[in-house]
């Protein structure tokens, strides 16, 4: 899509449920967004931001009592409140069981259902770094759209419709799936060991989960949701002229938000290693990585060079890399210029199931490619999209 919302390109490969031929991908093909979503919850809560229903920057123990009463698995307080902006940028220290191997085991142990199964149980879980200190890929975003729904009454997905999707046009996203859209609903699929895909059950989260996900509960279709982070390249209008947030507000989620947590720690908590910031059930993103030379803005958060490799056109970084460029408010911003084509200042985030898009402000281009297919970080989807990227650019520059 480009600056003012023409599709560029658009094509669809594939069956929407592997062996089912009378089903072929559609580019009106519904996909469950996972993570996708944390940029839309993002969207609406700095709209409540903007309204002066909500502070930034002030405890949000008042409104969620929970997460105000968190604590450490030894019953340890934290040293400071936790704020929506923590809740934002993965600086709470609330974290994914399925991105922690130490919290998934304290999951398992106390008998806690995990993020995934749809239950909002699953986000009553301890504190794994002190607020403010650290960068933990996790929950925060499930709660900061719970803080939305008490605030005004509404659920993310009833907020959501009538604030942004609806004035944006964007008919094909929600939070529920709803009967009428079932049969366009792309199946989820695994790769097993043996390298073959193969159809699996959805995870609960995205498909009957008793509550609007702001981390990962939308389901839609690329259009739509490229018409939804479309803003980000316009100062907060859409592409058919809705403002949906102010220009500065844009700008204030555009900037690096770590900051003051790299004056507490006084180091980057970003280098860290792939660990941190992707789930357990991912594939190995090294070969991906060789095979592109990514430099230091790599193609989704974690993907830390290995040792010794090549580390892109700028060989600054040294044999060990980077894992993350610094997040903004929901997303990762590019630090350096990309291969592919993409521009410093670009934004971009993924989903679980091979879902990953980004936003080029100075290049005026917006790209998106989605998969239902685990584990995350599969090169089957990574390869593509990057390729698919790189021949986009090349023809808008032509």
């Amino acid at each position: 899509m480009d600056r003012s919302g023409k599709i560029i390109v658009k094509a669809a490969s594939g069956v929407e449920e592997l062996g089912n031929a009378d089903r072929p991908m559609k580019t009106n093909s519904l996909f469950c967004l996972y993570s996708c979503t944390k940029a839309l919850a993002g969207i609406a809560v700095m709209q409540l931001v903007e309204q002066g229903k909500a502070d930034l920057d002030a405890p949000v123990g008042d409104v969620l009592p929970e997460v105000g009463n968190a604590t450490f698995s030894d019953g340890r307080k934290p040293k400071r409140a936790i704020t929506l902006r923590h809740l934002l940028t993965h600086t709470s220290g609330l974290g994914y069981t399925i991105f922690h191997k130490d919290l998934l085991a304290w999951s398992l142990q106390n008998g806690k259902v995990n993020e995934c199964d749809g239950h909002f149980d699953a986000f009553m879980s301890p504190l794994i770094a002190e607020p403010g200190e650290d960068w933990n890929y996790g929950i925060g975003i499930d709660w900061a759209g719970e803080y939305l729904h008490r605030v005004t009454g509404l659920t993310l997905g009833e907020y959501s419709k009538k604030n942004i999707f609806e004035p944006l046009g964007a008919d094909d996203i929600e939070y529920h799936l709803l009967p009428e859209n079932k049969k366009r609903l792309v199946a989820m699929h695994a790769r097993g060991e043996d390298g073959k895909l193969s159809v699996i059950d959805h995870l609960p989260m995205t498909y009957e989960a008793s509550f609007d996900s702001g981390g990962g509960g939308t389901i839609g279709s690329i259009e739509s949701y490229l018409k939804c982070v479309h803003i980000f390249m316009n100062e907060g209008v859409g592409a058919n002229g809705a403002r949906i947030l102010k220009a500065e507000t844009v700008k204030a989620m555009l900037q690096d938000q770590l900051g003051p947590v790299r004056e507490i720690m006084g180091s980057d908590p970003l280098e860290r290693t792939i660990e941190g910031a992707v789930p357990v059930c991912t594939l190995d993103t090294s070969q991906v990585q060789i095979q592109l030379s990514l430099t230091r803005s790599n193609a989704f958060a974690g993907n830390k060079l290995p040792a010794g490799s090549d580390s892109g056109p700028t060989q600054r970084l040294g044999d060990e890399g980077r894992s993350l460029d610094p997040p903004g408010i929901t997303f990762q911003i590019t630090f350096d210029p990309l291969p592919t084509g993409r521009k410093a200042g670009s934004v971009n985030w993924a989903g679980l199931p091979n879902n990953y898009w980004q936003v080029d402000p100075e290049s005026g281009i917006s790209t998106m490619l989605c998969s239902q297919s685990l584990p995350f970080a599969d090169p089957a989807a990574m390869v593509p999209w990057l390729e698919c990227e790189t021949e986009v650019y090349k023809a808008v520059a032509q």
